[in-house]
C-alpha cells in the first residue's frame, strides 16, 4: 500500500465523497417529486464519484511487492469492519427498507442501497496478490480483456455474469460493473507513475486535452446534445477519467488544504453514515425548493458524519480508525 501522499488524491476523494452525498441529497430519480433542479444540481456533475473511488483505491492499493492474504485480510478487515458496525446500527435505527432480512444484508451490501459499494470493493481487493504478481504487461493484458468483456456485454446483456437486467446484482458483480477494471486502472496508474510522469514531461498538452475531450463529451451527452447511443455507462466511466486527468493537471505543485485533507481522511465514515443525516430531513424539506433542499442535505450529509468523527478521533485515534475507518 502506498504512503506516499499524493494531492491529487486527496483532492479526488474529497470531491468525490462531497458529489455522493450530494447525489443522495433528496429523492430517487424513479420517485414522481425529483424535479429538473434535482436532475441538474444532483445528476449532471457527480456521476465521476463512485468509478473515481474504484481507481483511485486500485491506486493506493498498489505495492511494489506482493501482497499476500494477510495484508489482504487486513485491508479488508479496515473497511468491513467500519462496514459491519453501519449495518447494524442501520437495523438498529430503522433505517433499511422492510422486510429485509439481516444476515443477507451484512453480505451483500444492502443494508442500505448504497453499500453496494464495499461488497464489490470487497471483491477487488481479493483480487490484489494476482494483481501484484503480474508484471506490468499482464496488468495491461487484464485491463484490455476487461474493456472487451465490457463492450461484448455492452452489445449482448446475456453475457453479464449478473445476468443481463438484475438491478440488485449488477452493481456488486465487480466484472459486469466495470468495478474491477477501474480497480485494475489505478493500480496499473501506481505501477507506471514514473513512465507516465516522463510522458506528462514530453506532452504536458495531453493530459489538459484529454480532460477537457472527456469532460465536455459527458455534458453534452447528459443534455442531450450529443447522441452516443442509450447507454450511459461508458461515457460515465470517460467522464471520471477525465475528471482524474483534470485534477491531476489542476493540483500539480499545489499543496493540500487541511478541510481537505480531512474530508480525504474521513470518505469511508461519510459514506457509511451520510444517509444518516439526510434521512431524517426528507419530511422536513419536503416542501422547500430543491436547490435549498440540495443545500441543506449535503451540509447535514458532511457535517454530522465529520464531527462525529472528529469527536471519537479526539478521545481515541486508534478507535475511529478501527470503528470509523479514519
Amino acid at each position: 500500500m502506498k504512503t506516499e501522499r499524493y494531492a491529487a488524491i486527496d483532492i479526488l476523494k474529497a470531491l468525490a465523497i462531497v458529489a455522493v452525498v450530494v447525489t443522495h441529497a433528496g429523492f430517487w430519480d424513479r420517485d414522481p417529486r425529483f424535479t429538473w433542479a434535482d436532475r441538474i444540481l444532483r445528476g449532471s456533475w457527480v456521476p465521476f464519484q463512485v468509478p473515481v473511488f474504484y481507481v483511485v483505491s486500485g491506486f493506493l492499493y498498489y505495492q511494489a511487492t506482493s501482497i499476500g492474504w494477510r495484508t489482504v485480510a487486513q485491508r479488508l478487515h479496515r473497511i468491513l469492519l467500519p462496514y459491519l458496525l453501519a449495518s447494524l446500527a442501520v437495523f438498529a435505527l430503522g433505517l433499511s427498507a422492510p422486510g429485509t432480512p439481516i444476515v443477507r444484508a451484512l453480505l451483500t451490501g444492502s443494508a442500505l442501497e448504497i453499500y453496494y459499494f464495499i461488497f464489490a470493493l470487497a471483491c477487488c481487493i481479493a483480487f490484489l496478490p494476482l494483481l501484484s504478481r503480474l508484471p506490468r504487461a499482464g496488468l495491461v493484458a487484464a485491463l484490455a480483456a476487461l474493456v472487451v468483456y465490457e463492450i461484448a456485454v455492452l452489445r449482448d446483456p446475456t453475457l453479464r455474469l449478473a445476468g443481463p437486467l438484475h438491478l440488485f446484482w449488477f452493481p456488486r458483480d465487480p466484472f459486469s460493473s466495470f468495478a474491477l477494471g477501474l480497480f485494475v486502472s489505478g493500480f496499473l496508474a501506481a505501477a507506471a507513475l514514473p513512465q507516465i510522469r516522463a510522458w506528462h514531461e514530453r506532452w504536458p498538452w495531453a493530459l489538459p486535452t484529454f480532460a477537457s475531450l472527456a469532460i465536455a463529451v459527458w455534458f453534452a451527452r447528459f443534455f442531450e446534445l450529443l447522441d452516443l447511443g442509450s447507454s450511459v455507462f461508458p461515457v460515465r466511466v470517460l467522464y471520471a477519467y477525465g475528471v482524474i486527468a483534470a485534477v491531476v493537471v489542476l493540483a500539480a505543485g499545489r499543496r493540500v488544504p487541511a478541510p481537505i485533507a480531512f474530508l480525504s481522511n474521513a470518505t469511508l465514515a461519510i459514506y457509511l453514515y451520510h444517509r444518516f443525516a439526510q434521512v431524517p430531513l426528507i419530511g422536513v424539506t419536503l416542501d422547500w425548493p430543491a436547490p435549498l433542499r440540495i443545500l441543506v442535505m449535503t451540509i447535514s450529509g458532511v457535517v454530522v458524519p465529520c464531527t462525529a468523527l472528529a469527536l471519537v478521533r479526539r478521545g481515541s485515534p486508534r478507535w475511529s480508525r478501527r470503528l470509523l475507518g479514519a
